[in-house]
């Protein structure tokens, strides 16, 4: 819930802010309906800023978990994938590129290692594991 809110005054940033928490909202509400996921998708797609905008970054990071062997969710990769289709041209080529991956499970080898940790070792997750994720971008994958 914490991931997109915008605490400063500018009401271009409070707007984005707002539309990301709405179409999150309308994405976790499909996912648990099994419902116009394409379109929740879509709407979610390239919304925010950057090169990769933040509500990319949330679906790279949120197709991380769904599309591992044997999640319930993993069956709606091809909806995730659909949407991508249709909302492919209206968003940066890198957005593209990295949402394509992720959503076909090839992530960069730091996110495969903290991957690895989550599903298989049952100790805590080492904040080395997190520090490399957070070192990848300016902002990408924090």
């Amino acid at each position: 819930d914490t991931l997109f809110l915008y605490r400063g005054d500018n009401p271009f940033y409070q707007e984005i802010s707002r539309q990301l928490l709405n179409r999150r909202k309308n994405l976790l509400k499909a996912l648990c309906t099994g419902e116009n996921i394409t379109a929740a998708v879509n709407q979610l797609i390239g919304l925010g800023i950057g090169l990769t905008p933040s509500s990319d970054d949330y679906l790279v990071g949120l197709s991380t978990i769904l599309f591992i062997q044997g999640h319930p969710l993993r069956k709606y990769r091809y909806d995730f994938l659909a949407a991508l289709q249709l909302a492919g041209n209206n968003i940066t080529l890198l957005s593209k590129i990295t949402l394509e991956e992720a959503f076909n499970q090839r992530y960069r080898e730091r996110v495969g290692r903290l991957l690895n940790q989550f599903i298989t070792e049952p100790q805590p997750i080492s904040t080395q594991y997190v520090t490399d994720i957070k070192n990848i971008g300016s902002s990408s994958g924090c």
